[in-house]
């Protein structure tokens, strides 16, 4: 194995195991304290751990170029064309959405529309929403997840194998908060059909957010704001973090497994760009020195 193969192999399973073992350091007494105040600000600080995890890796693998892309690609908003900007602002809400409608036809229950629209219609709350979902998810996750460690995959296999590689790591990331009462994952419950569902269901979007991240010229920007859509969709279609029936998580997976299929479908597994596969590395519109 030759010292580059090494040197690939220790930087991105070294994120990954730093990112695991410091997060769940953090979260443990939050385990241990069960929904307590405390246990809310540690499960808060522990969600920060991958984006600065990101930022440490990129500064020891990358030289003064590459530290600069880095931040160049979290705030440069001209990377992201009008298309893609309705892409990030749409493709999530409309899936909740859609799946929303279904389940309600079926028989299913649902916050009422009026409690949506209440929630939308109180501008501190809306705010507080808007700045909750920005920064813990968007800003406290993506500098890692796709700002570091996507492209350190995708320098090994094709777009669809590693995104669904890293859709799976950070699924079971989140594996602790499964224990903790009083945030949405606690509320689901270790190793019950909810919580498989949320390790079908990360992956698959993580091959959403890397087909916008890959059209988007590395845009980390893109993938905060795309994620930060996410979280603010559930959010208001759940009634402000309350528990959905295991019955919409179905009826959502099968929503997210069909827009997935299209995409892979129509932009091609190689890339998800429509482009093939070039070199040993799928980064798109850009070279970047590592040290």
């Amino acid at each position: 194995m030759d010292k580059t193969t090494v040197r690939w192999w220790v930087t991105v399973w070294g994120f990954f195991a730093a990112t695991y073992a410091v997060a769940w350091l953090i979260w443990l007494p939050a385990i241990l304290w069960r929904g307590a105040q405390p246990a809310l600000l540690l499960v808060v600080l522990g969600a920060f751990v991958p984006s600065v995890m990101g930022i440490v890796f990129t500064y020891l693998t990358h030289d003064r170029r590459g530290r600069r892309d880095f931040w160049h690609r979290v705030v440069d908003v001209r990377r992201i064309g009008q298309r893609w900007w309705a892409v990030i602002v749409l493709v999530f809400p409309l899936a909740y959405g859609l799946s929303g409608v279904v389940f309600s036809l079926l028989g299913g229950d649902l916050p009422p529309l009026t409690e949506i629209l209440g929630q939308l219609a109180n501008p501190g709350l809306v705010a507080q929403l808007v700045v909750a979902n920005l920064i813990i998810s968007g800003l406290s996750e993506e500098l890692g997840w796709r700002g570091f460690a996507l492209d350190q995959l995708q320098g090994r296999w094709n777009a669809l194998t590693a995104s669904l590689i890293l859709g799976l790591l950070h699924a079971l990331w989140h594996t602790p908060l499964f224990l903790i009462p009083g945030i949405s994952q606690g509320e689901m419950g270790l190793f019950s059909l909810d919580h498989f569902l949320f390790l079908l269901m990360v992956p698959m979007g993580a091959v959403l957010m890397t087909w916008v991240y890959n059209n988007t010229r590395c845009s980390i920007l893109s993938a905060i704001l795309l994620h930060f859509f996410q979280n603010l969709s559930l959010d208001l279609i759940a009634g402000l973090q309350g528990a959905l029936p295991t019955g919409y998580w179905t009826l959502f997976a099968g929503t997210l497994g069909l827009v997935v299929a299209a995409v892979v479908m129509v932009w091609g597994s190689a890339t998800l760009t429509g482009m093939k596969r070039t070199g040993r590395s799928a980064r798109l519109g850009r070279e970047v020195e590592a040290k």
